[in-house]
């Protein structure tokens, strides 16, 4: 089993153990009622109830009662084990199914391999690496990247000036 990582711990909210979390997306439905979370220690969280705010949210677990025993969560990363994730919304991806795949323009010239999606306050970047290791940055907007089959590969088209 592979665990992915679904949310992140900002801070605390209120006393009864409640936390601001941020997610990749804004799903509203992120996080339902029994859904399971774990931590890097390997705790176990069972979401009690999630609202979300945007890419934010306010998550409650069965396992938190208290400010004291959620102050320890701030900074660490949920994860939920891959076959729970819900369905991608269309035309929104997980990063591992991105990750590793061949990048190739309209032309059918590969340019390398997508190694890392970046984030920044726009829109994600894709860093696409070829076999010298010469890098290009794509902007992953629909001018730029024309179609994505997960699993298989990642059409772009890039414009004078991008490599």
């Amino acid at each position: 089993m592979s665990r992915v990582a679904v949310a992140r711990v900002l801070k605390t909210r209120g006393l009864a153990g409640e936390v601001k979390v941020e997610t990749a997306d804004a799903r509203k439905d992120r996080f339902k009622v029994g859904d399971v979370l774990k931590i890097e220690s390997g705790m176990t969280l069972t979401v009690k109830r999630y609202q979300a705010q945007g890419i934010y949210g306010f998550l409650r677990c069965d396992e938190i009662s208290s400010i004291e025993a959620a102050q320890p969560l701030v900074g660490e990363t949920l994860y939920r084990e891959e076959e729970d994730l819900p369905e991608p919304e269309p035309d929104s991806y997980y990063v591992k199914d991105l990750e590793g795949l061949p990048v190739i323009t309209e032309d059918g010239e590969t340019l390398g391999t997508l190694e890392e999606i970046l984030e920044t306050g726009a829109n994600d970047v894709y860093r696409v690496v070829d076999a010298t290791g010469h890098e290009i940055f794509i902007p992953a907007v629909k001018a730029f990247v024309v179609g994505v089959e997960p699993r298989h590969r990642i059409l772009v088209r890039l414009i004078e000036g991008m490599r």
